[in-house]
């Protein structure tokens, strides 16, 4: 599969896993991994950018998203945060197609990264750049990583929202602005078990 092997709904929630084993030859499904490309050598230098959100409106794939770059905006301005945070695209605004340096420099600045899957499936890098970064990273909740061996523990690696929960994802932001500490600890903790268990030649 290209992009996912399950379907979500509208609010971009999971439904069902497409795979079937009636296919001839059975299906292997496996997904996205962290890249050494991706990897921040220095997690534990100084972040000035508190909160990230670097995902892109406009396409159909995007309209969940859109939600999410929505509520982080109003987050940020709420709280007064502008002068230390980002909403929109640095550099190519992504790393995928050539690792783009001053991208991937931003996220590794970022000390909070705010990312959403793309709307009916579910898997990118941007998630796997974040969690390279070293930063806490903030996603929609996922299936696909809990049915993996190792899979990722809510605010132990990182930090699972609910799309359809506003309140919800204000209430995180403000908890780990408040502990940086503690948010801190979670990056770290993503970072090293992606390096441990997640990357490409774990999915070999």
């Amino acid at each position: 599969f290209k992009r996912s092997f399950v379907k979500r709904d509208k609010d971009s929630v999971y439904v069902r896993n497409c795979t079937s084993k009636t296919v001839e030859g059975g299906m292997f499904p496996f997904a996205y991994s962290g890249l050494e490309a991706l990897v921040n050598n220095d997690i534990h230098k100084e972040r000035n950018t508190l909160i990230t959100n670097v995902l892109r409106p406009g396409a159909q794939h995007n309209v969940v998203r859109s939600r999410i770059i929505n509520w982080t905006e109003s987050f940020i301005d709420q709280h007064d945060l502008k002068n230390m945070s980002n909403v929109g695209d640095v550099g190519n605004g992504y790393s995928a197609s050539d690792f783009d340096n001053t991208y991937l420099a931003h996220l590794s600045d970022s000390k909070i990264i705010v990312t959403c899957n793309p709307y009916d499936w579910e898997g990118d890098f941007r998630l796997w750049e974040a969690l390279l970064s070293g930063a806490l990273v903030m996603v929609d909740k996922m299936a696909i990583p809990q049915w993996m061996p190792h899979p990722f523990v809510h605010k132990k690696h990182l930090v699972f929202y609910d799309t359809r929960n506003q309140s919800e994802f204000n209430s995180l932001l403000e908890y780990y602005i408040e502990h940086e500490d503690e948010a801190r600890r979670i990056g770290e903790a993503g970072y090293n078990f992606v390096l441990k268990h997640h990357m490409s030649k774990d999915r070999v």
